[in-house]
């Protein structure tokens, strides 16, 4: 299994858990949940394309609540893991093909693709971070360093 990857899975996981306790402030603003969601909606798509199936159903930025949001991180920071060790270090560097939404098919290895997953996370958590300074609350810290030092 790859260290590095699944390392920077258990971050991801760890700073989609802050940002939903994050949102316990009251009057959360509405993008910033529309921005997690999407974080959500797309590691569903990319799980589900990494299986080898058709991802068409999924939708990409899906309308969640609060309540539907944390059930939901939880099976995606499982399954993301559970994926990797299933994989192990060979099948990580092994293309695969895939069928964007858009239509077009391309072809990818699941390191790239998982890694793709982390920092897609990260910038539009950076995005929400914004909206909720912007509402005058308080954002979630998710650095990277800050997830290591508390590991």
């Amino acid at each position: 299994m790859s260290v590095e990857l699944a390392d920077l899975l258990r971050y991801d996981g760890w700073a989609n858990r802050r940002v939903l306790e994050s949102f316990q402030q009251p009057q959360t603003p509405p993008r910033a949940l529309e921005l997690f969601a999407h974080i959500l909606g797309a590691q569903e798509t990319w799980l589900s394309r990494l299986g080898g199936l058709d991802s068409s159903a999924v939708e990409v930025w899906p309308a969640l609540t609060l309540a539907e949001c944390e059930p939901r991180q939880r099976r995606m920071e499982h399954a993301l893991a559970g994926l990797v060790r299933m994989l192990g270090e060979e099948k990580l560097d092994q293309p695969i093909e895939y069928v964007t939404t858009a239509g077009k098919a391309f072809q990818n290895t699941p390191r790239q693709i998982l890694t793709h997953v982390v920092f897609h996370g990260q910038h539009h958590r950076g995005q929400i971070a914004s909206c909720m300074r912007e509402a005058g609350l308080t954002p979630a810290a998710t650095d990277l360093i800050a997830h290591f030092r508390e590991s």
